[in-house]
């Protein structure tokens, strides 16, 4: 048997006649929305979760790789090699070190007294 909720009003008086009144609701009646609207939010949240992870592992990857080249240029040029250089197509603080890399590389090459 279902779990009922009953709510009652005090008995008024109408024309002589006492009444009162009785509202009664099955528990499934009441809590259904709510379940729905409880799995609704949680799977929406686990979705804009998803989504904000998978995009700042993408806005990572895409800070960190030009830092990684740029990395891999200084460790070169501090071995001599002088002829290597990365490809810069930023216009943020990491294009700005790249290109500063690659200028560092062309003026080690063009004084190597400098």
């Amino acid at each position: 048997m279902a779990t009922r909720f009953c709510q009652h009003l005090p008995q008024f008086d109408v024309f002589g006649t006492t009444w009162a009144l009785l509202a009664e609701i099955d528990e499934s009646e009441v809590m259904g929305p709510i379940n729905s609207l409880i799995n609704t939010i949680l799977i929406t949240a686990l979705i804009a979760i998803g989504l904000i992870v998978v995009f700042a592992l993408w806005q990572a990857q895409s800070m960190a790789q030009p830092m990684v080249q740029g990395v891999e240029l200084a460790k070169a040029l501090a071995d001599g090699n002088l002829n290597q250089r990365i490809e810069v197509d930023r216009k943020d603080e990491i294009g700005v070190l790249g290109n500063a890399l690659n200028a560092m590389a062309e003026n080690l090459v063009d004084d190597p007294g400098y």
